[in-house]
């Protein structure tokens, strides 16, 4: 199949529109099932010539590693060139906490999972291509890992993240990890089309 090279913001918007592969790429990324995915919200932004971030935003309904069913906000953020300038990006993030339309069926905030698809690397960690910034609760005294039930109050304020850099993925791949092996559609090396296997 051939598919145009989505580090390209028209080819991406068509992407993540398209259900079945938005579904296909957030369940790799996520690595928990989807069982329904619905596009909430999308905002182009292009501030000056050469830099522009594609941000786009899905309500899904996720199994956990618990297999409980939960509904959450992903936030995805694709990013071709480098900036220092993180308010921008903390400034969508923090829009998002409090919007009124992120809510669950009892009016309750959703959890927020973020997503960073970088067309450039991270200085201190280029050589890692998938980055995943995960919440633990810990026990104050111990440092001991809390494993009971998630707190809601918790889930509400603060997030789970992945990066994801896109140079980073070529210099070090991993050809057996099928997340990695789908991210390579983002090569630009490959220029506007790739070959990719379905399966």
């Amino acid at each position: 199949m051939l598919i145009a090279n989505p580090i390209y913001d028209a080819v991406f918007k068509y992407l993540m529109q398209d259900k079945k592969s938005a579904k296909i790429l957030l369940q790799a990324i996520l690595e928990l099932p989807i069982l329904d995915l619905q596009l909430s919200s999308q905002e182009f932004t292009s501030e000056i010539q050469y830099f522009s971030i594609f941000r786009v935003d899905f309500k899904a309904r996720i199994k956990n590693r618990d297999n409980q069913e939960k509904l959450i906000l992903i936030e995805l953020q694709k990013i071709k060139f480098s900036t220092d300038d993180i308010f921008r990006f903390r400034k969508y993030l923090g829009e998002q906490y409090i919007s009124r339309n992120h809510v669950d069926e009892q009016g309750k905030p959703l959890p927020i999972v973020t997503i960073y698809i970088l067309g450039h690397y991270l200085e201190e960690y280029q050589e890692y291509p998938i980055i995943r910034v995960k919440r633990q609760i810990l026990e104050h005294g111990t440092n001991k890992i809390i494993e009971s039930g998630k707190s809601k109050f918790i889930e509400s304020l603060t997030h789970d993240c992945i990066i994801i850099q896109i140079p980073s993925l070529k210099k070090k791949q991993n050809k057996t990890d099928e997340l990695e092996k789908l991210m390579d559609i983002f090569d630009l090396a490959k220029r506007h089309q790739i070959e990719y296997d379905e399966k």
